[in-house]
């Protein structure tokens, strides 16, 4: 539902396809059932950054 908004200057981040495995947090970048290890938050910035530096130009 997230993705079907709409504004200007609105983007929406789809962490899902950075982080996931078969409906799942890729058991890599799992902590645990909840939360990111520091590989997980480490793909997870590097995905907002790639981002981030192409909103810039």
């Amino acid at each position: 539902m997230i993705r079907t908004l709409t504004a200007p200057n609105l983007t929406v981040f789809g962490s899902y396809a950075t982080l996931e495995d078969d409906g799942l947090v890729r058991e890599a970048f799992a902590a645990d059932w909840l939360h990111l290890n520091a590989a997980g938050y480490a793909a997870l910035n590097a995905a907002l950054e790639s981002l981030l530096t192409k909103l810039r130009t």
